[in-house]
Parts: C-alpha cells; structure tokens; sequence
C-alpha cells in the first residue's frame, strides 16, 4: 500500500513541474523505485567507518528490482556519511538501470543539500559485541541520468536504509529502497534565435524588414524579451525590438547607398540595457542589394548650392545615357555613365561610375523638380567614397520629365 501511495506522490509532483514547460521530453524515472534486499538474494554489501558518537561513513553496492514507473534490474555503489547529530550528512551515488524491456539508464545521485531540502535523519553504529549497523529514511537526493532520448535530472529521496552485520566486516542483511519524485524543469531561458528571412535581395531604395523568433530550451516562445540588431557590410547601424506573444518582433532598416551585401545580427538582451550579454542567444541574416530595375525618363539641370556647381543630364528611353559635373573649390566630380535610371512623379534617381578628381568611384544622383521656375528644386550628389554635395538650389533650374 505504501508503495502505491509513494506512486501517486510521485506522479502528481511530476506532473506539476511538467505543467511548467509541456515540450521538454518524457520524463522516464519519476515513480520508479529500487530495491535491494538480502533476504531475497539481492546483492546487499556494505562496509561500515563507525565511530562510537553515531557519526561515521559506510561504503557500499548493491543490485536489486526498479518497479513501478517500469520494471528491470539495477546495480548501484556509493558511499554515504553521518554526523554525531543523528543526520546523514552526505550521499553520492553512481548507478545504472536496465529496463526489461531493453531501456538503460546511466547516471549518479549526491545528497540534496538545497535550503528547502527535507533534513535526514540517520546514524552509523558500531555495538560493544562487535557489530555494525546504519540506518537512514527520507534523505532527499538530486539526480542526473542519461538514456537514449537525453538526459534527465530530478529530486528523488532515500526512503529507507537499514543494513547490519552481526560482525563486523561479516555479510550484510538489510533492505535498501529508493524512490525517484520528480524532474527538475530548468527555467526556460532563451536559447534560439532566428531571422526571417535568412536571405533575401532587394533593390537599392527599398527598406527591409527582418523578424526575429526566440525561443527556449523546449521550443517554446520567450515573449517580453528584447532583442538587438546591428548592421554591418553595406549598411551600418543598430535598432531593437520587443518580442510578443509569439516570441517575435520585427526590426526595419532602411536600404544603403549602394550596391553590396548587408550582414544583420541578432542578439537577446536579457536586461534590456542594451547590450548582449556573453551567453545571449544569437542570430543571422544576410541582405543583398542591387541596382534598381530602369524606369522611363529624362532629368537634366543645372544651378548652384551655395558655391557648388551643379551641371547634369540623364536620360532612360531603352538606353541609359548621362553626364555630370560638380564643383566645389577643391573638388571636382565627373558622371561618365548611366547604370540605372528610376523616376517618379516629379523626382529622379540615377546611378552610375564617376570619377572624384579623377579617381574612379561609383555615384548617386537624386532630385526634386519642385517648381518651373527652379524655386526650391533639390539635388543630392554622393559616392561611396564619402564625397558628397546637396541640397536646395540658390540658383538654377532642374527639369523632371
């Protein structure tokens, strides 16, 4: 009846930690109990350290039945120690469980000493005559094992010990049970973390957006949690975001200048102070961007900014043509060519080589057609190479058409 008692115990405390987190794996040893007994033909040997005050150590192995959660046999050596308090004071184990049908189970027990741990009480005792004997009950130990599907750990606990010998160093009689509670959930910590899309090409001129999902060690959504993003390649720059319900948020830069391959990298902020701590869960994506596909059109003007000269012509009609030129003082650029050409409404973007007192580079031209008479038209001239002019003319005109 006890046995069936320990059994319903054992599930209901397992069953509550399941509850924590329903995508870990099946839990295999709570309900299991083991017991060796001499009297059954058991292998029941004990060697006994025992001072007169009830303190001491006894060494011992042992084989005997797993029954319950499933039936086979098992084999386990420890040692275990006592103060002169009435406590047993330490537990370690190593042991291995063949299931009948086939299952191992491989792993190790020590005394759970946790703060919420139950206390146990226990002595080892040697008798003027010249015997030995220990006793323990309830003492409460964690385990770690390992089967075919992974490792579990748990809390299980020494249900009773009593072994003697009528002399010392003589055979053992006694039982030996031990009973297996429950797993120990971790807490779920996030652990994966994935962009989507992982790859993807857009035009130059289109904003991005990645989604990051985080998860935890059991596959489910980490939600609340921040997440930082930095750029790198072709584009530079860092943003963050908050995870829902589902474990995502979104994270949406805007496209580089030019041409290449942007690298975004994820990491789990477990503070949220902005920084990623050593253990975060990190992520990937890449992002390449490539010239626009070529729109019908015509731009040419020319003006001033200030003391810049501007001078410029495109034109996409099946062909890509164009030239320009940009003064400054000490600077002067030249468009030799025209690689695409996109136009909208009143503005007009084109790409293309250069040269930046006379060395080669690419550029980007962008303007704004904002009235006839050249009042407020804009132009943006800029090359990778960090040259770059812009603004509202102060004279001149520029034609969208």
């Amino acid at each position: 009846m006890r046995h069936f008692l320990l059994l319903a115990l054992a599930f209901a405390i397992a069953g509550s930690w399941v509850s924590v987190a329903t995508a870990q794996p099946e839990d295999q040893l709570p309900g299991t109990i083991l017991i060796s007994d001499s009297a059954v033909g058991d292998t029941f040997d004990f060697q006994f350290n025992c001072n007169d005050d009830g303190s001491g150590t006894v060494s011992y192995s042992i084989t005997g039945r797993a029954i319950n959660a499933f039936e086979g046999g098992f084999g386990e050596s420890g040692a275990i120690a006592f103060d002169s308090a009435g406590h047993l004071t330490g537990f370690d184990a190593s042991f291995t469980i063949t299931a009948d049908d086939g299952r191992v189970f491989t792993g190790t027990k020590t005394l759970d000493t946790r703060p919420d741990a139950a206390i146990a009480a226990g002595a080892c005792v040697t008798d003027p005559p010249g015997s030995c004997s220990a006793w323990t009950q309830g003492a409460p130990f964690t385990y770690e094992v390992t089967y075919a599907e992974g490792t579990e750990r748990g809390t299980g606990v020494i249900f009773s010990l009593s072994a003697s010998q009528e002399q010392c160093g003589g055979d053992t009689q006694g039982v030996f049970e031990e009973d297996f509670l429950a797993t120990d959930v971790a807490p779920p910590l996030p652990t994966t973390l994935t962009l989507s899309p992982a790859t993807a090409e857009n035009q130059l001129g289109e904003p991005h957006t990645v989604t990051v999902t985080l998860t935890d060690q059991y596959g489910e959504a980490i939600r609340d949690f921040s997440v930082i993003f930095t750029l790198g390649g072709a584009a530079s720059g860092t943003g963050s975001c908050v995870t829902d319900v589902l474990g995502q948020c979104s994270y949406t830069f805007a496209a580089p200048d030019f041409p290449g391959e942007v690298t975004i990298t994820a990491c789990s902020d477990a503070f949220g102070d902005g920084a990623c701590e050593a253990d975060s869960a990190v992520g990937a994506a890449t992002k390449t961007y490539v010239f626009p596909v070529s729109t019908a059109g015509a731009a040419s003007g020319d003006g001033r900014i200030g003391v810049v000269k501007i001078a410029f012509a495109a034109k996409s009609d099946g062909k890509l043509i164009g030239t320009c030129k940009v003064a400054t003082s000490t600077v002067t650029a030249k468009c030799l060519d025209v690689t695409a050409y996109v136009q909208s409404g009143n503005s007009a973007t084109f790409y293309g080589q250069a040269t930046v007192n006379g060395v080669d580079t690419l550029y980007r031209i962008r303007v704004v057609d904002v009235s006839k008479s050249g009042a407020g038209d804009v132009f943006d001239f800029t090359t990778p190479s960090g040259f770059h002019v812009g603004g509202t003319l102060t004279n001149g005109n520029l034609k969208v058409q």
